[in-house]
């Protein structure tokens, strides 16, 4: 089965412009981020990435990964307010992380093209416990570690791990959503909508919390292993390297034969070694 999740978009090009607040200093002033071509989209069109020069395009780009990474792991349907309070954010810290200060204003328009459009491939499963089947840890990869490269869930590992409360509700949604297709017998392929789905979200974030909080400690405990298995099974190497050290004995000795070394010659100790052998003969 295939959905394609297109979370509510932010609000259309009808208020003042947002200044971002990446600045670079108190005399610098940001611009209006330039058009490609110098040609300003017609009237009506749909705000685009693309509709600006490549530089402001790939930072938009950024910015839609990162305002993405709050939608999975903060709230699937954010209301007006909150989607401008998650592409400011996704901008500014896209911003910051450049080799050099940003100099563009995010206006509504550049906010109006950050959305984000995600298409799920899952298969059915059975019943086990409260949000822990296996079948989950299917969605989770391929919704969020599909890619090492490009995976939302690599590329912001901090913020899935232990995986959100928040995640695991969409994920959930999604699937329901699966199964409306196909109540019928037969499948009646729909959008992934506010209107359809927010109720079921805000449900199974409720239900989530209810188990969570009965106890926290195992809440995070499953919620970690459930973000390490994902992790892998998608792909990814551990997220704590292994550290291989010699043992204490062999390092003291290491220690303090190089006490009595200089380091100037190949052949210093050799001697040394050549006696302990005619010793031993």
């Amino acid at each position: 089965m295939q959905l394609t999740a297109t979370p509510a978009p932010p609000p259309s090009a009808s208020r003042a412009p947002i200044v971002a607040t990446t600045p670079t200093s108190s005399e610098s002033v940001l611009r209006d981020a330039p058009f490609r071509d110098g040609k300003e989209p017609r009237s009506g069109a749909r705000p685009n990435a693309s509709d600006y020069i490549d530089e402001v395009r790939d930072l938009l780009s950024l910015a839609t990964a990162r305002y993405s990474v709050s939608i999975y792991t903060i709230n699937a349907f954010p209301h007006t307010a909150q989607q401008r309070e998650f592409v400011v954010c996704a901008w500014n810290e896209v911003g910051a992380a450049q080799a050099r200060p940003v100099p563009w204003k995010l206006s509504d328009r550049m906010i109006a093209a950050v959305r984000v459009s995600l298409i799920f491939d899952l298969e059915t499963g059975t019943k086990s416990r409260f949000a822990e089947h296996r079948f989950l840890d299917t969605a989770i990869v391929t919704a969020f570690f599909w890619n090492q490269k490009t995976g939302i869930g690599y590329e912001y590992a901090s913020y899935f791990n232990p995986m959100p409360e928040p995640a695991i509700a969409f994920i959930l949604t999604v699937i329901h959503a699966h199964l409306l297709e196909w109540s019928t017998g037969q499948r009646v392929q729909d959008q992934f909508t506010e209107t359809s789905n927010s109720g079921f979200y805000t449900g199974f974030s409720k239900d989530l919390r209810r188990v969570g909080v009965s106890n926290e400690t195992a809440s995070v405990n499953i919620r970690r292993r459930l973000f390490e298995r994902t992790f892998r099974a998608g792909g990814g190497l551990a997220m704590t390297p292994t550290v291989t050290q010699v043992s204490s004995s062999t390092m003291a000795a290491a220690v303090a034969e190089l006490a009595e070394r200089s380091g100037l010659t190949d052949s210093e100790g050799e001697e040394e070694d050549e006696l302990e052998t005619e010793e031993q003969s």
